[in-house]
């Protein structure tokens, strides 16, 4: 299979406005929130109770002592040929 002869890969830009612009590092959109300062964010958190903070006895203390790191990119894969390509089908 000659994948350039089959699909295209076009990376498009991570940012949805123009306020993102700022957090854009080569493909890649970086958001870093510090949980310590952001009570909005951490408090959002404490709310929806995920299962991966139930571990912990002081759920606050944890969440501010944290990071929440998010990493985005945005492409497209856009089919050329769809019949010069296989599709393995696996039991």
């Amino acid at each position: 299979m000659d994948v350039a002869s089959c699909v295209q890969w076009i990376q498009k830009t991570p940012a949805s406005n123009e306020a993102e612009l700022a957090d854009i590092e080569g493909a890649f959109y970086l958001s870093l929130v510090d949980l310590g300062s952001q009570e909005g964010v951490r408090k959002g958190i404490l709310d929806s109770s995920p299962r991966w903070l139930q571990g912990h006895e002081d759920k606050e203390r944890y969440l501010r002592q944290r990071v929440w790191l998010r990493i985005y990119e945005r492409f497209e894969i856009k089919v050329l040929d769809p019949r010069a390509g296989y599709h393995l089908r696996l039991r």
